[in-house]
């Protein structure tokens, strides 16, 4: 049992939400109190909230990439499946079983360097990326191979620059990428 701050009652453990930051890992409100306090003040919370995301955004911005590493994976297939159905292509899989292909998939198939799941600023020519081979409207994990993101863009002609970049950077890596696939030495 445990004495809300608020309303002064005497409540038992589950009625109060967990808080890792205190003693007895529960917040000091018990959970009717705080649900009363925020309906309350919606307008203050809000105003609140947004003036922290304007003062620490850069902040906020580290954090969420750092988090996002954590599990590069899961988190860059739930973005990818995200934003094909952006595009009105459905994808017939669950991104836990996007993220189980992508961790068999190290290096980008066309141009032999190591693909990058995690997310940084901007675009990265080693970011991974789905291919859908059949230009399909719904796809299976059949239908898609994962290659990096230079690679998905240099399928368009107007990125033909890229493309040239790519095969620049090929033939630069002759070895390590005969290595990888060949196991040469």
């Amino acid at each position: 049992m445990k004495k809300c701050i608020k309303c002064g009652e005497l409540k038992s453990f589950s009625e109060f939400h967990k808080d890792n930051n205190r003693k007895d890992g529960l917040q000091s409100w018990c959970k009717e109190c705080r649900k009363e306090y925020q309906e309350n003040n919606k307008d203050h919370i809000k105003k609140r909230q947004k003036e922290y995301r304007k003062n620490n955004k850069e902040q906020i911005q580290k954090q969420q990439i750092e988090s996002y590493n954590k599990n590069p994976h899961i988190n860059w297939a739930k973005r990818t499946i995200r934003t094909h159905k952006k595009n009105d292509i459905t994808c017939l899989f669950t991104p836990e079983e996007l993220a189980e292909k992508a961790k068999t998939v190290t290096h980008c198939s066309i141009f032999g360097f190591e693909l990058d799941y995690t997310r940084g600023n901007g675009f990265q020519h080693n970011g991974a990326s789905l291919e859908n081979k059949y230009r399909k409207s719904m796809i299976t994990l059949d239908d898609i191979i994962i290659v990096s993101n230079m690679a998905n863009c240099a399928k368009n002609s107007w990125l033909i620059d890229v493309l040239l970049e790519g095969i620049d950077f090929a033939s630069a890596h002759k070895k390590e990428i005969k290595k990888i696939y060949l196991g040469d030495n």
